[in-house]
């Protein structure tokens, strides 16, 4: 997990996150099907990978995250694979803007939520609301 701050909320930017941005420029929405694998590392040590399939340009957008976690505490291994919904806006002198749609659900209720950034708080992807972060830079 990420860092706590002294308002007692995690921190975002010590997460795991994956952007659209990121992907609008590795290539991930230039044609019907894109995949890739995304890698994280801290002081030049890999600290986590994760596959991404992008169906940006079909009928019902989505991207597919498939990875392995590992628990800390039994050092047993869960596979995921799961969608998150990709919705789009026109931008002002043509195009299209991707974002992701939040598949959350806290307390029972879906998010959601047309958001850039999702943020790995626990065993999904999700928004900063739903995980309730905040940025280093508001401490």
């Amino acid at each position: 997990m990420g860092r706590w701050s002294y308002g007692g909320k995690e921190e975002a930017d010590s997460l795991k996150q994956i952007s659209v941005s990121f992907l609008k420029k590795h290539g991930y929405f230039r044609s019907s099907w894109g995949a890739g694998t995304i890698t994280w590392s801290r002081n030049g040590e890999t600290t986590g990978s994760i596959n991404i399939q992008s169906y940006a340009q079909q009928e019902n957008p989505h991207i597919k995250l498939i990875y392995t976690q590992t628990d800390r505490d039994t050092g047993e291994k869960k596979d995921f694979d799961y969608k998150i919904p990709l919705t789009t806006t026109p931008c002002f002198f043509g195009g299209k803007r991707f974002w992701f749609t939040c598949p959350w659900y806290a307390n029972g209720v879906y998010c959601g939520r047309r958001v850039g950034v999702l943020y790995k708080g626990g065993n999904y992807f999700a928004c900063r609301h739903c995980y309730q972060l905040t940025y280093n830079s508001r401490n």
